[in-house]
C-alpha cells in the first residue's frame, strides 16, 4: 500500500569532523528549507551513519510524484545556488545522488533507525522481499525505490559545481526500524532472502540514525529567525 508521496530523492555525502558543524547548520538552517519549499516537495529526513571513522549524512526527500525530480521549479533552484551552498558542495566527499519513483512500500510510519542499500536494478521479487522484511520484529516500514536516470542526470549549474559526479544507482532499498538491533535483524533476514543485494551495494548496508526532519507544513512558519540568519 502506498502511504504518501510516490517520488523520492536520496543524497549521500561525507564531510570531515572539522567541517561537520557548518555542514549540519547549512542543512538545517538553509538548504533543506529552501528545497522543501519547492512545489511538489513534501519533506525531508536527514540521517547520520553510525560509523566510528566517518561523518556520513543522507538526505531523503519525499516528492508528491516522481515528476518533481525534473520539474522546472526544482531545476531552477539547482541553477541558482546560494553562496553557502556553493561553498558546501565544494567540500563534499563520497557524494551519491538519485531520485525517481517509490516502486513499493509496506509497513506503517517511520522508525528512528534506517539502513539504505543501493542496487544496480530493482529486483523482480522486490515486493516479496519487502513483505518478508517488514515482519521482522520492530521494523516499521520497508520500501523499494527505482531511480529515473534521465531526471537524475539533468545537467545543472549545481551539478557542474560539484567536484564529484552524482554516482547514481539504479534502485534503493530502505528498511526502517525502532532501534539499531531491529535493523541488524532485518539485515540478517535480507542476507537469507537475497544475499546479492547487500553484496553488490556500492555504499554498504550501514545503519543510520535520524538527526533532522522537516515537513512541508513547517516551512514558512512564523517564528523568530534563527540567530545564524540575524547577521
Amino acid at each position: 500500500m502506498q502511504k504518501s508521496g510516490t517520488g523520492f530523492m536520496t543524497i549521500w555525502s561525507d564531510v570531515t569532523s572539522d567541517q561537520e558543524t557548518d555542514y549540519i547548520h547549512w542543512l538545517t538552517r538553509e538548504h533543506t528549507e529552501e528545497r522543501v519549499s519547492t512545489d511538489g516537495f513534501m519533506g525531508v529526513r536527514v540521517y547520520r551513519a553510525l560509523l566510528p571513522d566517518a561523518c556520513r549524512y543522507v538526505m531523503c526527500y519525499e516528492f508528491e510524484t516522481p515528476a518533481v525530480m525534473s520539474s522546472k521549479a526544482y531545476i531552477d533552484k539547482l541553477n541558482k545556488q546560494s553562496p553557502w551552498t556553493a561553498k558546501t558542495l565544494a567540500i563534499l566527499a563520497n557524494f551519491r545522488r538519485g531520485g525517481g519513483r517509490v516502486a513499493y512500500e509496506t509497513g506503517l510510519g517511520h522508525g528512528g533507525y534506517v539502513t539504505l542499500i543501493t542496487l544496480d536494478a530493482l529486483p523482480s521479487n522486490h515486493k516479496d522481499i519487502a513483505d518478508k522484511l517488514v515482519r521482522v520484529d520492530r521494523i516499521s516500514s520497508v520500501r523499494f525505490c527505482e531511480t529515473d536516470n534521465s531526471a537524475t542526470g539533468i545537467q545543472t549549474d549545481e551539478k557542474k559545481s560539484r567536484a564529484k559526479p552524482d554516482n547514481s544507482y539504479g534502485a534503493l532499498l530502505a528498511i526502517e526500524g525502532i532501534d539499531e538491533n531491529a535493523i541488524k535483524a532485518a539485515l540478517a533476514e535480507l542476507r537469507k532472502l537475497a544475499p546479492e543485494i547487500e553484496a553488490n551495494s556500492a555504499v554498504g548496508a550501514h545503519t543510520y540514525t535520524t538527526v533532522f526532519i522537516l515537513e512541508k507544513r513547517n516551512v514558512g512558519d512564523t517564528h523568530p529567525a534563527h540567530p545564524s540568519k540575524m547577521k
